[in-house]
């Protein structure tokens, strides 16, 4: 085989590498951009969560997130509270900013 054929060969060889590599990094950033999205706070003012549902709360006046829950109140407002308590977080003086999903429970794999 002469050289340039096998040059042509190896170029073509590079570019469906290229190919391949641009089309998984476009699967791997998108698949990025989702996890992201799915992790992410979400601000109080984009969405409220499901009530009584149990989330993780972010403050605005507390370092630490708190996990909690919403609550629909008769005149169609709602409270946050931590965990079971009965007392909303305002009337401690805490003040919900964002909150996002809680991850699923641990689950061992018997796979391995």
């Amino acid at each position: 085989m002469d050289k340039s054929k096998r040059l042509k060969e190896i170029i073509d060889e590079v570019f469906e590498v290229n190919e391949k590599l641009t089309e998984e990094n476009e699967n791997l950033t998108a698949e990025n951009g989702k996890l992201k999205d799915e992790n992410r706070w979400i601000p109080l003012d984009e969405e409220l969560p499901e009530p009584d549902k149990y989330i993780l709360l972010s403050l605005e006046n507390f370092t630490m997130p708190l996990i909690g829950r919403y609550e629909v109140d008769d005149d169609e407002g709602g409270s946050f509270y931590e965990g079971d308590e009965s007392t909303t977080l305002s009337e401690q003086g805490l003040f919900v900013n964002a909150w996002k999903p809680l991850p699923e429970p641990y689950k061992e794999d018997n796979d391995v």
